[in-house]
């Protein structure tokens, strides 16, 4: 009920993507319109929502990996958590990068179809309902899925992903890479 609430709004630059503000509720995302492989198939609408600090290919394989759980016609929307929920939910004081340059980074993903920003760091059904999510996908931490996810978990649509597709890949983190840094480590 919210389509026609909304403005989109041409990116002067990058790869094309749409920006879509929803007046109605505030939800400020992009939208990448690509076209889905089935246009008479149901389109899984799957949700996961993350820091995204240094966006890295941990994160690329973990949206890859989310988004193969759809099928064919998948749109996977990724929800890029506020600065302020990052600094009552991390260890450190604050994010190294803006709300708004993880949520460009997450844009930039192949696999990332859209991007909240701002999002809600819990999942309420509020924010369910209003995105038509199918699914959510989140790490391997139960206590990450309890915290952040208990909406998704109670309705049955939580999936647990990993980040990387076999035990063999080497997965960096935005922990790792903050911990080279400090070490002075040389590439």
């Amino acid at each position: 009920g919210w389509e026609g609430n909304m403005t989109v709004k041409k990116i002067d630059r990058g790869l094309g993507f749409s920006y879509t503000l929803c007046e109605k509720d505030n939800v400020d995302h992009f939208v990448n319109l690509k076209m889905l492989h089935d246009s008479n198939e149901k389109v899984v609408r799957i949700y996961t929502c993350m820091f995204g600090d240094l966006w890295n290919y941990g994160h690329a394989q973990f949206c890859q990996n989310s988004r193969r759980l759809g099928g064919k016609n998948v749109r996977l929307i990724v929800g890029i958590c506020s600065d302020d929920s990052i600094k009552k939910s991390k260890d450190f004081s604050e994010s190294l990068m803006t709300s708004h340059e993880r949520g460009m980074m997450a844009s930039q993903c192949r696999w990332v179809d859209e991007v909240v920003f701002d999002c809600p760091c819990v999942l309420t059904k509020e924010f369910v309902k209003r995105m038509n999510i199918d699914m959510v996908t989140g790490s391997s931490s139960k206590l990450e899925a309890i915290t952040y996810n208990q909406v998704a978990l109670d309705q049955g649509i939580y999936r647990t992903v990993l980040r990387s597709s076999s035990p063999k890949d080497c997965v960096v983190s935005t922990t790792a890479l903050i911990d080279r840094c400090c070490r002075g480590h040389r590439f």
